[in-house]
């Protein structure tokens, strides 16, 4: 790979571009979206029951849960994803460490409703 060289030493070429080959990471750059996050699940589930009504008519009642596995443990159903742009220390990098929990993602939300059809 060619190195620019600010301040015209030509030595400075050959110091830099073998430790661009050295590591897989650098010599020929980062694929985009090469890297994956961690995995992340969530379960949501509705509960529905239908009442008869009068003639033709139907009442329901309903309870809706996102993210219930959340609502059974706070360590579940997480979503962890780097923030963009990425903010992270330097030194002492570790991969993954950028990840942070995503507030609105990893919360459990329950809704009630009624329905009356006619």
């Amino acid at each position: 790979p060619y190195s620019v060289v600010f301040g015209g030493d030509p030595n400075s070429i050959t110091g830099f571009t073998p430790y661009l080959e050295g590591s897989p990471f650098l010599a020929a750059g980062a694929e985009r979206n090469g890297e994956e996050g961690s995995w992340w699940g969530k379960v949501d589930i509705k509960l529905e029951q239908e009442f008869p009504g009068f003639l033709d008519h139907k009442a329901s009642g309903f309870i809706v849960v996102d993210n219930f596995t959340n609502l059974l443990n706070d360590e579940w159903g997480i979503l962890r994803e780097p923030g963009f742009p990425s903010v992270c220390a330097v030194d002492d990098f570790q991969a993954g460490d950028c990840e942070s929990r995503q507030g609105d993602a990893s919360r459990y939300e329950i809704r009630f409703g009624l329905r009356y059809e006619f």
